[in-house]
């Protein structure tokens, strides 16, 4: 008797593509690397971007230790980088602020 995969019906907003593209794969988003994501968009005037280059590298160890069943590699750096630019906008604002 052969397994059947199930599947599921792309949720609201999903692109099928997408999934069907990780599917295809066998490998699941590393959620750390999508949340990283998600708090360097969102910096909360830098906490969220401190917050967003830790999680991005925790992300990255992660992805190196599943053996190939984790991808989200490149959401990783893209957070870690729009992170520190982030960052060092914040700086260069709080720096100008201080100084008039």
């Amino acid at each position: 008797m052969a397994m059947e995969r199930q599947t599921r019906a792309p949720a609201r907003g999903e692109d099928p593509e997408a999934r069907a593209r990780s599917e295809a794969s066998g490998r699941e988003m590393n959620e750390m690397a999508m949340i990283s994501l998600a708090l360097s968009i969102f910096w909360l005037f830098g906490f969220g971007s401190v917050a967003a280059i830790w999680l991005g590298r925790k992300a990255l160890v992660e992805i190196d230790r599943s053996e190939g069943r984790e991808s989200g590699r490149a959401m990783a750096w893209t957070s870690i980088a729009a992170s520190a630019f982030g960052l060092t906008g914040t700086a260069m604002v709080a720096a100008v602020w201080l100084t008039s």
